[in-house]
């Protein structure tokens, strides 16, 4: 990284930065499954995963997500039947030095509750199937969100099979788009960006460049030649 004095003095020079990036996660989960007198099999999963991000000085990130997830299954007659009712608890923290990048909101915690139900029909043994679910999510960034989904396979031989299906995928609404503004020059909004107008001028930005370049050339005994498109200065 190349940081450049806002307020320069000669002589003019760039100092190197030496950065440092740190990544670290861990995570634990379990899970149980149990088969009811009923026949009906169940299963119960928990995990927690943290990870963190960090450039020494500049800019930290911490993550931990909560998840829960329970799933039936049942089967009978022609039919195999799935269900299950998940559950996710997202945290973020940020820290950020203002002096390079400023972000409002900077602790993020996105909440996420879903439902679904999958049955798979036999209409036809080893030779036509038909799948038909649905899934509803609820997140408190985004709203409720409603995903059906449908399958049909055809297997006329062991060795050839049709697959056609059609599904619905929901658009969760993450951390950048809710809830990050970068500040205070610039701002993302969703679907659009807004860039800002700032005089500059291009006779000033040689004349500096000169000034930073011919001093280590001449040092070197180097000649430095350059050519300018008139119509960027004009």
């Amino acid at each position: 990284m190349m940081r450049i004095n806002p307020a320069p003095t000669p002589p003019l020079r760039l100092n190197a930065l030496v950065t440092q990036q740190n990544d670290t996660s861990q995570s634990i989960s379990g899970r149980y499954r149990w088969l009811s007198s009923a026949g009906i099999e169940s299963s119960v999963q928990m995990s927690i995963e943290s990870a963190s991000i960090e450039i020494a000085g500049y800019f930290k990130q911490d993550r931990t997500n909560y998840d829960l997830d329970y799933q039936g299954r049942y089967t009978f007659a022609a039919h195999d039947l799935l269900w299950g009712l998940s559950h996710r608890t997202t945290a973020d923290k940020v820290t950020t030095s203002a002096l390079v990048i400023s972000i409002r909101n900077p602790d993020f915690t996105q909440r996420t509750t879903g439902v679904f139900v999958h049955d798979d029909w036999t209409l036809i043994p080893e030779t036509l199937q038909l799948g038909a679910g649905a899934r509803w999510d609820y997140t408190n960034l985004g709203g409720n969100t409603f995903a059906p989904s449908a399958t049909l396979m055809w297997t006329p031989s062991r060795s050839d099979s049709l697959w056609l299906k059609y599904a619905k995928a929901p658009r969760h609404y993450g951390s950048l788009r809710s809830q990050w503004n970068v500040s205070p020059h610039q701002q993302i909004d969703a679907e659009k960006m807004t860039l800002e107008h700032v005089p500059f001028s291009m006779q000033k930005l040689i004349s500096n460049l000169d000034s930073l370049v011919v001093a280590k050339a001449e040092a070197a005994r180097l000649r430095l030649n350059y050519e300018i498109d008139p119509r960027l200065i004009g």
